[in-house]
């Protein structure tokens, strides 16, 4: 229960702690149905596909419809390239005491460490596949 987009601006383009990020538990979806809305609550990513199509499948109730989901508080909104000022003033906002820093840099590492992998994965496949065409010809 986050303002996830808030923390994150504070720490990479202010280069602050977080402040006043934090909030109690909000059910949205108990609150759609309270307002007379329908409501929704996705909790693991194998829930994305069958909620968001019965979300959307039933064309007859003309209700607003919310559909909440959860996402890891940590998890970095990043931007397809990261400027040298966003580093420095991630490095600022941790020096500074922001709360979590130590799970924060574990997820921008792990996010890394993914993509190199998956970009070595396609790499080796690759390769593998112009072996086995040259064995081939």
């Amino acid at each position: 229960n986050t303002l996830g987009m808030i923390r994150w601006e504070q720490m990479a383009f202010l280069g602050n702690p977080e402040f006043g990020v934090e909030f109690s538990p909000i059910d949205f979806a108990k609150i759609a149905e309270a307002c007379g809305g329908i409501g929704y609550t996705i909790k693991e990513p194998d829930d994305i596909k069958p909620i968001m199509k019965k979300a959307m499948s039933d064309n007859t109730i003309r209700k607003p419809t919310i559909i909440e989901a959860y996402v890891d508080p940590f998890e970095p909104p990043m931007p397809p390239k990261i400027e040298p000022e966003f580093v420095q003033n991630m490095a600022e906002s941790f020096a500074k005491g922001q709360p979590y820093a130590k799970r924060i840099g574990l997820t921008l590492y792990r996010n890394r460490m993914n993509t190199t992998m998956k970009s070595i994965q396609n790499k080796l496949g690759e390769k593998i596949n112009n072996l086995i065409s040259d064995d081939n010809k």
